[in-house]
């Protein structure tokens, strides 16, 4: 499995590489590679721009009715399909027809110009093509194309935020895709070699079906082709080792008829699709005959059988809870692609296009295209091509046309791209039609990932099985809770890996992988490993009915990553004695023009009451505000004792109600903090910038007793077991406002009320004093809660050891 170092390769002449060996995008090689693709790109992009014939392309540019970026992609098709012709003639294999924009007039010379760059480099692509090419094709995303009109000359440079970025494209490492593969594909693989007859255990490897829904250049897809076709050659020949003689035909066969992958870039697509084509190695298979199985669209936007059917403007009071299973998608004439288009147009065609495609709902199939006039075939058309609409039984019918509708496997490393940052965030109507095929399990602000993962457990056949690489927040963020409820009651958690590193390069993104059961028991033992496969944890039972009500399943990864494990008594949650807020950007960004230093202001006119002091996260500890005392980043820039100008903000700002309710006795709670730091403004000076939060008691006399719960390490221990992931560290606290709330206050009233004179005693403490006074506070906090001496002991150690 995986890069089979040591093996041959599948029947390759004598001109290919017979190792195969894991690719590095750090190595020289590599480096020398991705330059001659960046240069056989500029080179021909410009020789495109020159050629005399080519006017109405220029003029196209010029006019923005074709961008450079989309400009690049058509380059970068033609650029990656000339490196398959060369590999083409080299291996003796055969190419056939491959896509590329025929409305531009070509150089004579662009087959020979692409051979030029790359040829050197050949042996190194046959080393592990979808590792070389993928990450050759990383690197090109990591430039911005420019075209010089005046010198017609396409030139690519460094961006600052790169495509790469912005699409959530991070190559999967081979000991990542292995660790997935093992925990998918092969159990299911085994299950399936338990026939009496090798013939019935043929048929039935040949039978699965497996899938990426965002394959990419075929990270995965190529180890999986070689698992199966494994699998076979030890049936046929009752051995256990590979050769070129019992797997050629099996490779052959299997990726034909068992592997299906999607992908919304074209380049990758077809990256993947020579990943593939060279696995085969046989002159009877052309490059073309894959783009059956390997598709360009968006796995994400398609619409369901049964949602061509009439609903109500919302789009999802026919839906059932959950997205709809595969088994819905049986009985479907495959000709309905112009209603399945107009269905996902008409849900996000753009404001000044509303109203072009409507009366949907009272449309049958047999009479779509002569109800739907010339303008709304136009948009309806350009829509679909635009977002790449991917209607899954359409595209791929002999899956969705069995009676077991579905793929037996899922697999693959779904882009991660957080809605709450505008670089890689989904067009609202986008993230609306999202919503309605997810069946509602989807929200506004969901990662992208975690769709996938949706939608994978509406792809997957009874009894698949799915695993996916994913953001570790997916887990514990509030926006995924209704996709894990739905992934918990139609599935069953196998297992799951986390790591504690970062393991795509440049990505500062911690990652889990998955595996689920689609059916299976409600109860289950799930299997548990950390970073290296070799790091095993201790299993875990899991009941998955609990699990879909559960707001997190941060806890099942609680040990692994060192948070200690125990019990404690309770008498009601914070939220029983507060209520608690986080402001949002409109306070944050409205502040912009209003703010001062201190020293900037006279002493005479330097009143609270006129200029409050702001303050942001960085400047709270626990017991204390460094406001003044440490500088802060606020709105760009540098401070070291921010104030706001209350009578500017009356005269010309919108934000003094804001104020004026902010400045009240509350406590303030940093984020992103390796323990819950938590600063009592007992006299309500000081205005909070986003992202604190504000803890206000109910009942002011409660205030210290409210803040000693919070700063508990008990509090600590149980936000990091039910939130870990959620922070920009697997060691961080990162918790909402609702959050806070829901953590327990202690039983014991008499030690509880010790405990919280000890938290005010810190907080006017000097520096030299303030760490022995909490290291006293936590003892009595602890007892407050009655948690047994024998775990009280390592959790406060382990408080102990993160707070500064």
């Amino acid at each position: 499995m995986g890069a089979r170092a040591g093996m041959t390769r599948n029947g390759l002449s004598h001109d290919c590489p017979s190792a195969i060996r894991s690719c590095s995008p750090e190595s020289d090689e590599q480096s020398r590679f991705n330059r001659a693709v960046i240069s056989s790109i500029e080179a021909l992009g410009s020789d495109i721009l020159r050629h005399q014939n080519n006017v109405r392309l220029k003029r196209g540019m010029l006019a923005n009715k074709l961008d450079a970026r989309e400009f690049l992609c058509q380059i970068g098709l033609i650029v990656y399909g000339n490196i398959a012709a060369v590999l083409a003639a080299r291996c003796n294999l055969t190419l056939g027809n491959w896509d590329r924009d025929e409305s531009w007039a070509m150089p004579n010379d662009a087959y020979t110009l692409v051979r030029g760059h790359t040829e050197p480099f050949l042996h190194h692509v046959l080393s592990d093509p979808s590792a070389v090419l993928g990450a050759s094709y990383e690197a090109v995303l990591e430039y911005e194309p420019y075209v010089d009109h005046k010198e017609c000359t396409l030139v690519l440079r460094p961006a600052r935020s790169n495509t790469r970025k912005s699409s959530g494209s991070y190559y999967t490492p081979e000991s990542l895709v292995e660790q997935v593969l093992e925990m998918t594909l092969l159990p299911a693989l085994q299950d399936r070699s338990r026939d009496n007859s090798t013939a019935g255990i043929r048929d039935s490897l040949m039978s699965i079906r497996v899938c990426d829904p965002a394959c990419g250049a075929g990270r995965f897809l190529v180890p999986a082709a070689r698992m199966i076709a494994n699998s076979m050659a030890c049936i046929a020949n009752d051995a256990t080792r590979l050769s070129i003689h019992n797997t050629q035909k099996p490779i052959r066969t299997v990726v034909l008829n068992c592997i299906y992958g999607v992908d919304l870039d074209p380049i990758a697509v077809l990256l993947c699709r020579i990943a593939l084509w060279l696995e085969i190695n046989d002159v009877d298979v052309s490059l073309e005959s894959l783009e059956a199985n390997i598709r360009v669209g968006n796995a994400l936007l398609g619409a369901n059988p049964n949602m061509l059917k009439p609903s109500n403007s919302d789009g999802l009071s026919k839906q059932p809870q959950g997205a709809p299973t595969t088994t819905q998608l049986h009985d479907i004439d495959v000709t309905t692609r112009l209603r399945a288009d107009a269905w996902c147009a008409s849900i996000i065609q753009n404001e000044d296009a509303a109203g072009v495609i409507t009366g949907f709902d009272e449309i049958s199939s047999s009479e779509t295209r002569q109800i739907f006039s010339q303008k709304q075939l136009g948009e309806i058309n350009r829509l679909a091509r635009l977002h790449r609409f991917f209607h899954w039984h359409i595209e791929f019918p002999s899956v969705f046309k069995q009676k077991e509708a579905g793929f037996d496997v899922i697999v693959g490393n779904p882009p991660f791209q957080n809605q709450l940052d505008a670089r890689t965030a989904t067009d609202p109507s986008i993230a609306r039609l999202h919503r309605i095929i997810s069946g509602g399990v989807a929200t506004r602000y969901s990662d992208i990932a975690a769709r996938f993962l949706a939608r994978a457990m509406t792809l997957c056949g009874q009894n698949g099985r799915v695993g996916f690489v994913l953001p570790l927040s997916v887990l514990s963020t509030t926006d995924a809770i209704p996709i894990r409820q739905y992934v918990a009651r139609t599935g069953t958690l196998t297992s799951i890996w986390i790591s504690t590193e970062h393991v795509f390069r440049d990505a500062s993104v911690y990652t889990c992988a998955l595996t689920i059961a689609r059916g299976g028991p409600r109860h289950s033992v799930v299997q548990r490993t950390v970073n290296d496969s070799t790091r095993l944890l201790a299993p875990i039972e899991v009941d998955h009915d609990s699990l879909a009500e559960s707001e997190t399943w941060a806890p099942l990864i609680a040990c692994a990553i060192g948070i200690p494990e125990f019990e404690y008594e309770s008498n009601g949650t914070v939220g029983n004695l507060a209520a608690a807020t986080a402001d949002f950007r409109d306070q944050y960004y409205g502040l912009d023009g209003f703010l001062v230093e201190s020293e900037e202001i006279s002493e005479c006119d330097r009143l609270d009451s006129h200029f409050p002091p702001i303050v942001t996260s960085g400047m709270i500890d626990l017991a204390e505000c460094r406001w003044g005392a440490a500088p802060a980043k606020l709105l760009k820039q540098t401070w070291h004792a921010p104030r706001i100008d209350r009578s500017a903000m009356k005269e010309n700002g919108t934000l003094d109600p804001w104020i004026s309710q902010r400045l009240i006795p509350k406590i303030l709670l940093a984020t992103q903090t390796r323990i819950i730091e938590v600063f009592v403004d007992d006299k309500g000076r000081f205005v909070p910038s986003t992202p604190l939060i504000s803890v206000m008691p109910k009942e002011r006399d409660a205030i210290w007793r409210i803040a000693s719960a919070l700063a508990s390490p008990v509090a600590s221990a149980l936000a990091m077991q039910r939130y870990a992931g959620s922070a920009l560290s697997t060691q961080a606290i990162k918790l909402s406002a609702k959050q806070s709330l829901r953590l327990p206050i202690p039983v014991d009233e008499a030690l509880w009320k010790q405990a919280a004179s000890m938290l005010q005693e810190a907080h006017e403490a000097n520096s030299s004093l303030r760490r022995s006074v909490l290291e006293s506070f936590a003892g009595l906090i602890v007892s407050a809660y009655r948690v047994p001496q024998d775990q009280a002991s390592p959790l406060l150690q382990w408080w102990l050891g993160r707070l500064k």
